[in-house]
C-alpha cells in the first residue's frame, strides 16, 4: 500500500510502499478515503513526541479517518465488509497511522459515518468534535453566559463555538480579523483580534462586569493565567492546548479543566449532532497524499481556519 511516512526524525517524508496491515482480533481493517490532519500529527512528525510515546518507523502519522471497511478480523461484531465509516487510530505507540491506503483499527474506535456528510468531511470530524464536546462538557454553559474562546476558529474551535451559542451562550471568539466572518458563521456574538493589541485589554474594555468562562485551544497558559482575571469567582476555565496554570486558576476560586478528547464511544453521538443539523462540519482544506507535509507544514503554522484533511482517493 501507498503511504505517507517518515524513516527518522529529522528527515524528510516521503510516499513509501508498504505491506497492506493484517487485522488482529478485535480489529477491523479499514480502506481510507481520507485522514484528518491534526496538531498532534505534526507534533509527531517533528519527534516532540518521543519522549512520551514509543515510535516505530518507517512511521505513518495520523489519528483521524474515514472510509469503507475491507476485512474483519476475529471477535468483531456490529460492522461489515463495505460499511462506510470515520473513526480515531488508538495504538500505545505512534507509527501506524492513517496517512495510507490502509490501517487497521481497533473496532470499538470506530462508527458509521454522519450520512449527511460525505466521506473526506467526515475525516476531519472525531478528534476535533470529540474534543469540543469535552470542554463544551468543562465549561458546562448556561444561556446568557459571556464565554471567550481562545482559537475559536480552529478546527477544535469550530464545533466549541457552534455548541456554546446553541446552548445561548455569547462567545466571544479570539482569533485574527481574516476569520471574524467565519466566527460569527459559526455563532460567535463578538470578535477579538488577537493581531490588533492585547487580548486581555480589548476584552476587559468592550466587558468591564467580567466573563464567566474561557475555554483555551490554542495553549496560551500565560493569556489564559491573565483572562482569569476576568471570569466572575467560581468560574470555569477550560483547555485542551495545555494552557491552564491550575493553582493559580484555583486560588481565584476558579475551576480548571483539562479538555482532552471525550472517549471514541461518543462517536456515534457526534455524529448523530451533525445529521440532526446542530453541527456543521468545519471550512475544510483537501491535499493529496504526497502533498500530506504541506499539510503537516501548515498545521504546524497555528494558522489553520478549519479543518485540514489528506485524501487517499
Amino acid at each position: 500500500m501507498r503511504a505517507y511516512a517518515i524513516d527518522s526524525f529529522g528527515q524528510p517524508s516521503s510516499i513509501h510502499e508498504l505491506p497492506t496491515p493484517v487485522p488482529a482480533p478485535g480489529e477491523v481493517l479499514i480502506r481510507v478515503t481520507a485522514a484528518g490532519v491534526n496538531g498532534f500529527d505534526a507534533f509527531v512528525v517533528s519527534g516532540m513526541a518521543k519522549d512520551f510515546m514509543e515510535h516505530r518507523f518507517p512511521l505513518i502519522p495520523g489519528i483521524d479517518f474515514s472510509g469503507v471497511v475491507a476485512a474483519l478480523g476475529a471477535d468483531v461484531d456490529g460492522f461489515a465488509v463495505g460499511d462506510e465509516i470515520f473513526g480515531v487510530v488508538e495504538r500505545p505507540y505512534q507509527g501506524a497511522g492513517s496517512m495510507a491506503e490502509s490501517v487497521a483499527v481497533l473496532a470499538a474506535s470506530i462508527s458509521a459515518r454522519p450520512t449527511t456528510i460525505d466521506l473526506v468531511h467526515a475525516a476531519g470530524l472525531p478528534t476535533t468534535g470529540l474534543t469540543a464536546i469535552s470542554a463544551f462538557e468543562a465549561i458546562k454553559p448556561e444561556s446568557g453566559q459571556v464565554i471567550v474562546v481562545l482559537g475559536a476558529t480552529g478546527g477544535v474551535g469550530t464545533y466549541a463555538v457552534q455548541l456554546l451559542a446553541a446552548a445561548g451562550a455569547r462567545v466571544i471568539a479570539v482569533t485574527r480579523a481574516v476569520n471574524a466572518d467565519y466566527a460569527r458563521e459559526l455563532g460567535a456574538a463578538e470578535s477579538v483580534d488577537y493581531t490588533a493589541g492585547d487580548v486581555v485589554d480589548l476584552i476587559r474594555a468592550s466587558h468591564p462586569d467580567g466573563i464567566d468562562a474561557v475555554i483555551d485551544f490554542v495553549g496560551d497558559a500565560g493569556t489564559v493565567t491573565r483572562l482569569a482575571d476576568l471570569v466572575h469567582r467560581e468560574g470555569r476555565v477550560a483547555s485542551s492546548g495545555g494552557g491552564l496554570e491550575e493553582e493559580a486558576l484555583e486560588a481565584r476560586g476558579l475551576q480548571a479543566t483539562r479538555a482532552n478528547r471525550v472517549p471514541v464511544t461518543r462517536l456515534p453521538a457526534l455524529a448523530r449532532l451533525v445529521d440532526s443539523g446542530r453541527l456543521r462540519v468545519a471550512t475544510t482544506q483537501v491535499f493529496p497524499l504526497d502533498r500530506a507535509g504541506e499539510a503537516l507544514e501548515l498545521m504546524a503554522s497555528r494558522h489553520v481556519r478549519g479543518k485540514l484533511v489528506v485524501s487517499l482517493d
